[in-house]
């Protein structure tokens, strides 16, 4: 009968099916805070709700991945120094240019560590006009698990990472293209 075995006799009421919410593979109540049913279900994995973060953007403004909900992402982590970074810049900037009519936005996301000038400077000799966030402290890029640059995360309009891409990718090639038609449906 349960009683005096060390075990707990389960007296839950039983499962109402009205007060949870499928996300993913987990049962969550409803009354879950959005933030901490966020928490619960993010993983910097395809598939996956993509980690939430605030960085300072190089204008001076604090940009939050959260705030993007509604529009595609993407996340792409890179420094001046990084080589395939400086070849991967330009076709970032040439699908943002097509693209950002559609709800594409880049959030490009500066390891550097130095004066942001050097970030500027960047930029301004390769005629970039998307957005840069600064991660010196490498923070964000660890969150997302990464130990190598370049990295990009594609995110869909629901906050869902449906593609990471390791190394350098032409962002322009047709591939690529489709890619980023899927994360703006």
């Amino acid at each position: 009968d349960g009683e005096g075995d060390g075990f707990a006799v389960d007296q839950s009421p039983k499962f109402d099916r009205k007060r949870f919410s499928r996300l993913g593979n987990r049962r969550l109540p409803l009354a879950a805070s959005t933030k901490r049913r966020d928490l619960l279900l993010s993983r910097p994995e395809v598939g996956y709700l993509a980690p939430d973060f605030s960085l300072p953007s190089l204008g001076g403004q604090t940009v939050r991945l959260s705030d993007l909900r509604g529009k595609a992402v993407l996340l792409n982590f890179w420094a001046t120094w990084c080589a395939p970074c400086r070849l991967e810049m330009p076709t970032i900037d040439k699908a943002y240019q097509e693209y950002k009519s559609r709800g594409l936005e880049i959030l490009a996301v500066s390891l550097d560590a130095g004066s942001n000038s050097v970030v500027k400077n960047f930029m301004q000799e390769l005629k970039l006009d998307f957005p840069v966030l600064l991660d010196p402290d490498m923070e964000v890029l660890r969150l997302y698990r990464q130990f190598s640059i370049p990295a990009t995360f594609l995110i869909d309009k629901q906050g869902i990472v449906r593609h990471r891409e390791l190394g350098y990718r032409d962002w322009t090639d047709p591939e690529s293209r489709r890619l980023l038609e899927a994360i703006l449906r």
